[in-house]
């Protein structure tokens, strides 16, 4: 042996110190690890540092190459993996926890005739505490937290049957998701809507054509669908009619310029952008010379309007 060279140390599992340094500059260059530095070999110090470092990377490596193994080896497939852990659930399946409820006539939190209840895994839209009389109380399900850029995903059905007769007619099989809706705090008893833009949700009557995934937008708010400034309540969208019943899924994407697109089972079917709040109306004028005339941030709502409706499976990645 040449003077100054180094021995290779056999280490346990037949592996020698100089192997595993080798190995270990490998993958850090493949995964992009912190890379130790190049040195001339050596064998482990007492302590054991050289070794416990390597196979802390080697563990680190092997589960990188799980994760590619299970995406199929794409680097891009693996990275949309990773970002899709920051989705979380809006609903925990069993409780109305993290939401506030909003009728007509009554105070924030005042769930009257329980107009929102959960079994099975869902939420309950329904009215059997109403005494058979809709008597024009609307609401909705508010949640505490506020929200900016994010993605909205959720499933909902219409019950069959479950609506009031003295509700009006455009309110059979229908409801919504609402959003940039204004802090519960600031709700006034008489509110049975906020200010805010719908997603609406809609089922079947038997009367032609009802395309759910519409947009409509309550008083105290303004936009456009794509470029025409909307003047109509409501803009049909180009989603499917569904029978009442059946699970459709929903995806509410809002970014950070306020636009948005609303999804009906994985396709496209409107988009909206330049949401502003009316500096004139008497709901949105205090909002207004609080947060401003343009919508970019704000909380997330389920609607209650006449007819029976069930969501569940509501998850939100936010990107801000």
């Amino acid at each position: 042996m040449e003077p100054g060279a180094c021995r290779l140390e056999p280490v346990r599992d037949g592996w020698s110190a100089n192997e595993l340094v080798k190995l270990r500059q490998s993958l850090a260059d493949l995964y992009g690890l912190d890379s130790p530095r190049r040195r001339s070999c050596r064998p482990p110090d007492p302590g054991g540092r050289v070794v416990s470092n390597v196979r802390r990377t080697i563990a680190i490596a092997a589960a990188c190459l799980t994760l590619t193994a299970l995406v199929g080896g794409s680097g891009t497939q693996a990275s949309a993996i990773a970002r899709d852990a920051r989705w979380r659930p809006l609903f925990d399946g069993k409780t109305l926890e993290g939401w506030l409820p909003k009728i007509k006539g009554y105070p924030i939190g005042d769930n009257f005739g329980n107009s929102f209840s959960v079994g099975n895994g869902t939420i309950r839209v329904g009215y059997d505490g109403y005494g058979g009389v809709y008597a024009d109380r609307p609401g909705f399900l508010v949640t505490k937290e506020s929200f900016g850029a994010f993605h909205l995903r959720l499933q909902y059905r219409m019950v069959p049957g479950a609506g009031l007769p003295d509700a009006q007619e455009a309110l059979r099989s229908n409801s919504g998701v609402l959003y940039f809706v204004q802090s519960p705090d600031t709700l006034k008893p008489a509110q049975g809507m906020p200010v805010g833009l719908e997603l609406q949700l809609l089922g079947d009557v038997g009367e032609g054509p009802r395309p759910t995934g519409s947009i409509c937008i309550p008083k105290g708010v303004f936009a456009r669908v794509f470029t025409t400034r909307m003047t109509n309540h409501c803009i049909f969208s180009t989603g499917p009619t569904i029978p009442n019943g059946q699970w459709t899924k929903v995806d509410l994407i809002v970014r950070p310029d306020g636009s948005s697109e609303h999804r009906i089972n994985g396709r496209t079917v409107m988009r909206v952008v330049d949401p502003q709040r009316d500096p004139l109306d008497p709901y949105a004028a205090p909002l207004v010379q609080k947060d401003g005339v343009q919508l970019r941030k704000g909380h997330i709502a389920l609607q209650s309007e006449g007819h029976g409706i069930e969501f569940k499976n509501i998850e939100i990645k936010p990107y801000d």
